[in-house]
């Protein structure tokens, strides 16, 4: 059972917090940093209020101190991305998956020396693993999540907004020395899970390429005529645009079931676009769809190419790719469940898939795939073999 912070445990005096907007802050800032091992880390966007999202705001405690810092006060960032690349740095996170993506997007950033104190809680078989339930686990301090979806590319930022910041790093110091505790005293593998999952999610590619066919992964689109397709692609592509040029995610545009709902229709007139959008809606964007549904009018439908179907070793193949990531899927599940962890830890989605479709028939063919730590290897590599063989 995992244990409270000691009450003699240090802590950090609440009132020492500093808000970096000015060159000089940040150069003390910087200097403050000069011999810090291991930082706290997080950030805020504003992904419910942008087209595109973008760091707003980066929260960096010490052993000392809480300092927020602002990317979005025109300062020159490079000595601190630096120090976030310095592997000998320790930094840590709580749930950094989607905090690496946008750092690294803003940044070109390569994470370094990421310590994940989620994957630790997950690692270590905890239920309850988002920030605010395990600070009140290990502190008994129940954290003010109500600012989750503030706008954080707003300023100046409100007090509410500051206080909340804050505290999503401050505790994070002492959280990974407590976890660290338990995992020295849990299973070894809870370790080399931890280290394993931390090294990947630093490896993480920020740079996604869009996907020209993302629209046809909306809900419903697949049962449209070949006419509506038409509607449909023509008002993705003018939300797109409508999104980008007045800075607002695209449901605070148009939502998908709306989009959906005008392609099946196809109304022309005032009066059928008025059904289907809100008073506010048909006064800024009324007439725009309205040129939008004409033109796609006088285009020709949309079909979409037709699969072609897989020949009898194609689609065995597919078959027993699909078999095999069950039978892994089994194993993983079965293996998390002894100690217990998360089944992602024993083998992740992306390594499993590769296996998978692979289909290493001994040890040796494992070891050659290079998919596998030596760890995981020595350790789980007869069990994945037997694994894919009753997938076969």
């Amino acid at each position: 059972m995992s244990k409270k912070a000691p009450t003699n445990h240090p802590r950090k005096s609440e009132g020492r917090l500093e808000f970096i907007q000015t060159k000089a802050a940040f150069e003390d800032f910087l200097a403050d940093l000069e011999h810090e091992p291991v930082l706290g880390l997080d950030t805020e966007a504003n992904s419910m209020h942008a087209y595109r999202e973008e760091v707003c705001l980066i929260q960096v405690s010490s052993a000392t101190r809480d300092y927020l810092l602002d990317p979005m006060a025109g300062l020159n960032l490079d000595p601190f991305l630096d120090i976030l690349e310095d592997p000998q740095v320790i930094k840590v996170f709580h749930d950094a998956e989607f905090d690496i993506f946008l750092l690294g997007r803003a940044y070109a950033l390569q994470m370094r020396g990421l310590f994940d104190t989620k994957v630790a809680a997950l690692a270590l078989g905890r239920d309850q693993i988002g920030l605010a339930a395990t600070v009140d686990h290990y502190f008994g301090v129940k954290l003010d999540k109500s600012q989750q979806r503030s706008d954080w590319g707003r300023r100046p930022l409100a007090t509410a907004q500051l206080e909340y910041a804050w505290k999503d790093t401050h505790y994070l110091l002492q959280l990974r020395e407590l976890l660290l505790e338990e995992i020295a005293e849990a299973d070894p593998f809870v370790k080399l899970e931890v280290d394993s999952e931390c090294r990947r999610l630093e490896r993480m590619v920020t740079d996604r390429p869009k996907d020209p066919d993302v629209w046809l992964k909306v809900k419903g689109v697949r049962k449209l005529s070949a006419r509506g397709l038409r509607y449909f692609k023509d008002l993705y592509d003018w939300r797109e645009k409508e999104a980008e040029r007045r800075k607002l995610p695209l449901f605070k545009i148009l939502a998908n079931p709306v989009l959906v709902s005008l392609a099946t229709d196809a109304p022309l007139g005032r009066n059928d676009l008025s059904r289907a959008l809100s008073r506010g809606q048909m006064e800024r964007y009324g007439q725009a769809l309205q040129k939008v549904l004409a033109r796609s009018a006088d285009k020709p439908d949309l079909v979409l190419p037709k699969v072609a179907p897989l020949k009898g070793a194609e689609r065995k193949a597919l078959e027993t790719q699909k078999q095999r990531i069950d039978s892994l899927k089994q194993w993983r599940k079965k293996k998390a469940s002894q100690r217990p962890t998360d089944p992602s830890l024993v083998l992740n989605r992306e390594v499993l898939e590769k296996l998978a479709e692979l289909g290493p028939d001994s040890l040796e063919d494992l070891e050659k795939t290079g998919l596998l730590e030596p760890w995981r290897l020595e350790h789980y590599g007869a069990e994945i073999v037997q694994a894919i063989r009753a997938g076969s």
